[in-house]
């Protein structure tokens, strides 16, 4: 038996993803979802959404600790057994609240559990911020970008000092993910991918076609990871074109945001690096006219800049020891420094799928 708790912020739509979960397990009885809040309600019908985070906080935790004690008798029995099942028990690890955090439930629940593995689900800002905006309590009102990023990378600190503390992996995925990807996280060993790959100048047609290499790799039953799947930059980038031309006071609060997205989004793309076994990369053949982009943003297409996003992901992924394939499909030869982070360049995707095939005979 496998016990995983697994946590995400209010509107990442973490519970509306474990539950799909259950269309894919295609025995049931080896999903079992544990919850927290569902007992906690149960033993104390006095408790609910409206009121749970107004009382005080050791009157908060004490109702939480009914709770997980009795969920910590199911998993002790289940472990009496000899079974596949994976216990999962959704839970927040803080909350956000009037401004300030405060911590969900103690360490100590957690530790009654034994979890055998932390997983974070997360959404993108513009998700989450329409969710809290349709909470029928109003709890959330006008939440901010800022305040979007403070919670989700909070919680992600604290799942990740659970982890830290019981010696276990801490996983994030994306709810954007097919839930194939958690199924793999939760019941197989399969080897992860994080997938790399140029997301700006390049042609939507160039993106379908990263996006399909990364559909090849699932149906090698590798778990592919794609940085893709949170797009906040692309977001901010939109919001602030749509600003008109002499709004300088939103333009400036937008960079600021634009700047918190920028430093979490590389912080999270190398959190994915680190739970994967392999980084592989895929750089494009540019193929434009005479020039990419339009007026004064358009340069010449016979440059081909290297993606700075690319070289520093390879460069985490070979500094941490990680296995750096990739498929460099231009017809030039790629900078040494590109070589150099590699431990194999292919020249086309199918090479690159072979050696895959061969290397790992990865199994349905």
């Amino acid at each position: 038996m496998k016990c995983v708790v697994l946590t995400g912020i209010t509107g990442s739509e973490r519970r509306l993803y474990l539950e799909s979960l259950k269309n894919v397990v295609k025995e049931p009885e080896r999903l079992l979802i544990i919850d927290p809040w569902a007992k906690t309600q149960q033993l104390h019908p006095c408790v609910n959404e409206a009121t749970i985070l107004n009382i005080p906080d050791e009157d908060r935790i004490a109702y939480f600790k009914d709770a997980y004690e009795e969920i910590t008798k199911e998993i002790e029995n289940l472990r009496k057994y000899p079974n596949s099942v994976v216990a999962v028990v959704p839970a927040h690890s803080v909350f956000y609240w009037k401004s300030g955090f405060k911590d969900a439930i103690n360490d100590e629940f957690i530790e009654w559990l034994s979890p055998d593995l932390f997983v974070t689900v997360i959404s993108n800002m513009q998700t989450v911020k329409n969710n809290l905006a349709k909470d029928s309590l109003s709890r959330f009102p006008e939440f901010t970008f800022p305040e979007i990023i403070n919670w989700r990378e909070r919680e992600l600190q604290s799942t990740n000092r659970w982890a830290k503390m019981y010696k276990k992996q801490h996983i994030i995925v994306s709810s954007v993910e097919p839930v194939a990807t958690l199924y793999g996280i939760l019941f197989t060993e399969r080897k992860r991918i994080y997938f790399s790959y140029p997301m700006s100048h390049v042609s939507s047609l160039e993106m379908k076609r990263a996006k399909k290499l990364i559909g090849k790799l699932r149906n090698l039953n590798y778990i592919v990871f794609d940085p893709g799947s949170i797009d906040d930059t692309r977001y901010i980038g939109e919001l602030y074109e749509k600003l008109k031309q002499d709004d300088l006071i939103a333009k400036n609060e937008l960079s600021h945001v634009a700047s918190m997205v920028g430093n979490h989004t590389v912080e999270l793309d190398y959190r994915l690096i680190e739970q994967s076994d392999m980084v592989v990369v895929r750089y494009p053949s540019v193929q434009y006219g005479k020039y990419i982009g339009e007026g004064d943003k358009a340069v010449p297409s016979v440059y081909i800049p290297l993606s700075a996003g690319v070289i520093c992901e390879m460069v985490k992924g070979f500094r941490d020891g990680k296995e750096v394939l990739a498929a460099w499909l231009p017809k030039v030869e790629p900078s040494p420094f590109f070589k150099y982070h590699c431990l194999k360049l292919f020249t086309s995707e199918r090479d690159l799928l072979d050696y895959l095939v061969k290397k790992d005979h990865p199994t349905k």
